[in-house]
Order: structure tokens, then sequence, then C-alpha cells
């Protein structure tokens, strides 16, 4: 039997050469992003808004543009999404958005806001790590066990229960990795860690 390894894919918070994102545009906040189903009406081209990170003691502001903002409404680089469809995944719905640096007003028009269409109940739940914290309802995720059988043809979905993070095949995250993408934190989801993220 071949085992098929799956990878988180999300936003490197840790890298502060990175832009601040703004969040919801003025009509973002009226759809749920991140739960795997599909709209039922269309999107608008929408202006999200960064800035320029402020890190101080001497060292240099955060001022470059990550290829993947994973907030609540998750927006995609074309050059992401361009390299996701090289390898078949055609799950994702993507909205052209307009995103605006306050500071210099300076334009980007080559993102889009994804919805990842799929989200599949493959959370092994025996072999997951998980804690609870008190006064919380939600585990906090030590490590994260994805039964492959449970999964039909999609190589880019979310968990029904788990991690909000997007999952990618094992192969794709490789890839990724060699690709030079800005801002990208790929984890095998089995060294996920939901206290250092």
């Amino acid at each position: 039997m071949v085992i098929v390894m799956y990878w988180f894919l999300t936003e490197d918070l840790s890298d502060m050469s990175m832009k601040n994102f703004h969040g919801h545009s003025a009509n973002s906040g009226k759809q749920m992003w991140t739960t795997g189903y599909k709209f039922q009406e269309p999107f608008p081209i929408e202006k999200f808004e960064v800035s320029t990170r402020q890190i101080g003691y001497g060292f240099p502001d955060g001022d470059e543009m990550l290829d993947l903002f994973d907030s609540t409404v998750p927006l995609m680089s074309d050059r992401l999404l361009d390299a996701l469809r090289g390898f078949g995944i055609e799950n994702i719905t993507c909205y052209p958005v307009i995103i605006v640096d306050k500071g210099s007003n300076r334009i980007w028009n080559n993102y889009s806001a994804v919805n990842v269409l799929g989200r599949i109940d493959a959370l092994d739940r025996k072999k997951t790590k998980t804690k609870r914290n008190i006064n919380e309802t939600n585990p906090v995720y030590l490590s994260v066990v994805i039964n492959f059988e449970r999964i039909p043809d999609l190589l880019c979905f979310r968990l029904h229960k788990g991690p909000r993070e997007l999952v990618i095949h094992e192969r794709i995250a490789k890839s990724l990795l060699n690709q030079n993408f800005k801002g990208l934190l790929l984890i095998p989801t089995e060294n996920y860690d939901q206290t250092e993220i």
C-alpha cells in the first residue's frame, strides 16, 4: 500500500520582511471563505489594503508582498495560482481583487481572493495529537494525521474537523518549496504544531 502524505499550506507569519494585511474589504466579510462551500452569489472585484510592517530596533521595515495572505479571506498571487493549476488543481474558485498600499497608494492587480471547494472529514482522530487549554472549547493541534483513504481525488482541500489551513498533496508542497514563493509556510501535517504557527 502506498502511503500518501499531505502538508499544510499557510502564510509564514514569522517572516517580518512581508507587508501587513488589513483583513476584509467592504463585502468580503459577507462570505465564509474557509468552509469549503461554493458561494451562492458572485463576489465583486474588491479593494484590500496592505501596509509596510514597522519593525524598528534598527531592522529594515517589512515591505515585500506575499504570494499568500492566509486570512479569513485568503488572497493568492497569480503566480501561486498558476503553480497550483499546473498540478491539475481545479477546485479553487478565484475572484480577482485590487490590493492597495495604505502608505504609498501603490496598486497590485495580480491577486485573487480564493475559495477552495472541498471540506473533507479525513482527520485520523486516534492518531492526531491534541490538547485542550482551560476555558477553550476547541482543541489545540500538536500533530495532525490524515486518513488518506477518506480523501477523494483532491490535491487541495480543507479539513472538516481540524486546523483551518489548506491541505495539499506532498508532491505539490515539495515543488512549491523549490519555486521561491514569498511568505509561504509549508508543513507536513504530522509535524504541525498549532502552538508554533
